[in-house]
């Protein structure tokens, strides 16, 4: 029987079995990678930190204390390889927004035509809403949507309490409803 549960398969990764390590990093890489595209919209230094934070899971895998958790210690590690990198290095002149990579699930899309371009077009400006989020809002909101992390999840991740990692979800919200609104009333607007 193929171990299933995170608990399992970490336990059989600190055995020394590849193909364990392997199938958790095919669980969580997709969420991951969404986060870390998210957080620093370079698709290359998104790439990179993933494979950081892969590399460090698995490297550290034997100081995890309970492989139950091995979720939010990933988490944890996503984050800190994050922080490591703007701490590295500050905002870019050279940063640009992250290209699409394809189509979000319930985007409505025929796969052509004007619905296709008013949709990517969409997506285009909430990307870009998202990036000029302060970075803890940024951070809980794409922890949130991008990895459906619990509240205290987040908060352990980010070392914050769950009330202030609810607090910077709803700003994040609050804001991103602010930006998009006058774009959506713009488009309505413009195809009367």
């Amino acid at each position: 029987m193929t171990p299933s549960s995170d608990r399992d398969l970490a336990t059989a990764a600190r055995a020394g079995r590849r193909e364990a390590f392997d199938a958790l990093v095919d669980r969580h890489g997709p969420g991951l990678l969404r986060f870390l595209r998210r957080m620093v919209r370079r698709p290359e230094d998104a790439q990179d930190l993933f494979q950081e934070a892969f590399l460090r899971a698995y490297r550290g895998l034997a100081t995890l204390a309970d492989p139950e958790r091995f979720r939010p210690w990933l988490t944890t590690i996503a984050v800190n390889v994050a922080r490591r990198h703007f701490e590295r290095r500050a905002a870019r002149p050279d940063e640009r927004p992250f290209e699409d990579d394809g189509p979000d699930v319930g985007d409505g899309g025929d796969g052509g035509g004007l619905a296709s371009l008013e949709t990517a077009e969409r997506r285009r400006l909430v990307r870009e809403a998202i990036a000029r989020l302060p970075p803890r809002q940024k951070a809980v909101l794409s922890l949130r949507l991008d990895l459906e992390r619990p509240f205290q999840e987040i908060a352990d991740a980010l070392g914050i309490t769950e009330e202030n990692a609810r607090a910077h979800h709803y700003q994040a919200l609050r804001s991103l409803r602010r930006r998009l609104e006058p774009d959506e009333a713009r488009r309505q607007g413009d195809a009367r």
